[in-house]
């Protein structure tokens, strides 16, 4: 297949926390996944063995120099799935792996990227040649309808202080978007609860290991119609706040809140 023009393109295991979806990613905590911004491309997808599948993908830039060439590779083996992806993003070359699965009520995947450095960039830990991001979570899943998961992120472009936060937020890669979180090592925490048929909840944890700031996301889905969904969330924070932004945490400076999220489909 051949498709030419802006399209949604999602790599990686889609987790809550991804190092493998750079080209238009989903920031943590986003209510609405449903629909992923469409990027200008030119995309071949084929089959690869009995059940894999394989893409070329070429992503326009406003830049030249920025255009995007990606290869990705997907095979499942037993009951995992294996994905590796190789090219060029945002002028940096880029090898990533990623895997998902699970053994009986046990579920396992991770995810493994290595960018390219540019001469110019700060280096805050890692190589000067490459900078390395991964994800490895646990996920298990009980009769009832419950389940749980676990995951550690770490990212060589994360800063570890408020002082290198503020230049992160200045640099390229922040402000081309591929760079969700500003930290440098996370744990998350999910837990959902299936508590009827069409009513589930939700609570996503992210706890900065660096500065010790923390980010909830408690959220109740429920279908009320067949083309009518509704969502009760909240987003809390915790975390040390300054009027000085170098003493500030990453989550402790953001606001609390809660609302009201209403899908409708026609």
């Amino acid at each position: 297949d051949i498709t030419i023009g802006r399209q949604a393109i999602g790599l990686g295991t889609s987790h809550f926390i991804s190092v493998l979806d750079i080209m238009a990613p989903f920031i943590p905590g986003t209510l609405d996944s449903t629909y992923r911004p469409g990027v200008d491309s030119i995309r071949v997808q084929s089959a690869y063995g009995d059940s894999g599948e394989r893409d070329f993908i070429f992503a326009l830039s406003q830049k030249d120099s920025a255009h995007s060439f990606l290869y990705r590779q997907r095979i499942l083996k037993g009951n995992y799935d294996y994905e590796s992806i190789i090219g060029r993003v945002y002028e940096r070359n880029f090898l990533g792996f990623g895997f998902e699965g699970a053994n009986g009520r046990l579920g396992q995947w991770g995810e493994f990227a290595f960018f390219g450095r540019k001469s110019n960039e700060a280096i805050r830990t890692g190589s000067r040649n490459f900078a390395f991001s991964a994800v490895l979570g646990l996920e298990y899943f009980l009769p009832d309808g419950r389940e749980w998961g676990i995951s550690y992120f770490h990212q060589d472009f994360g800063a570890s202080s408020g002082l290198q936060r503020l230049d992160l937020a200045l640099e390229p890669i922040a402000t081309q978007g591929w760079l969700t979180l500003g930290g440098r090592n996370y744990a998350h925490l999910r837990y959902a609860h299936l508590l009827r048929p069409l009513v589930k909840a939700n609570l996503n944890a992210i706890f900065n290991l660096q500065d010790q700031s923390r980010f909830y996301q408690p959220r109740i889905d429920i279908n009320l119609r067949d083309n009518v969904n509704l969502s009760i969330f909240a987003w809390i924070s915790a975390g040390k706040s300054s009027p000085i932004p170098i003493d500030t945490s990453e989550f402790g400076s953001m606001a609390n809140g809660a609302g009201v999220f209403i899908q409708y489909y026609f």
